[in-house]
């Protein structure tokens, strides 16, 4: 499946990088661009609740759906409709509705 290039969610990475202290942004791009733990999920029996965002500019809606797939247990996927990330303070709630 190829994926194009998404010139928002790169200069959105660049920014993030830029904030950050060089060792810290060095080891943040190694987790996210060096990490592939695909070959886990299978692993995974325990029952799975998978959040996704749609308006999520770094992660495609397709993976969640990707990862539903292939994980070895039984998962669902909630999309989140009115929000791009859980890193701010009011992200907790939103995920807890995702479980009711």
């Amino acid at each position: 499946m190829a994926i194009s290039v998404n010139s928002e969610a790169i200069g959105e990475f660049e920014f993030s990088l830029g904030r950050m202290k060089p060792e810290i942004a060095l080891s943040v791009a190694k987790t996210m661009l060096l990490s592939d733990l695909r070959w886990v999920l299978p692993q995974v029996q325990v029952p799975s609740t998978i959040i996704q965002s749609k308006k999520d500019v770094t992660i495609p809606e397709f993976v969640a759906f990707y990862t539903r797939k292939k994980l070895g247990g039984h998962a669902r996927v909630r999309i989140l409709k009115d929000r791009t990330a859980f890193s701010s303070a009011y992200g907790l709630p939103y995920a807890l509705a995702c479980f009711e």
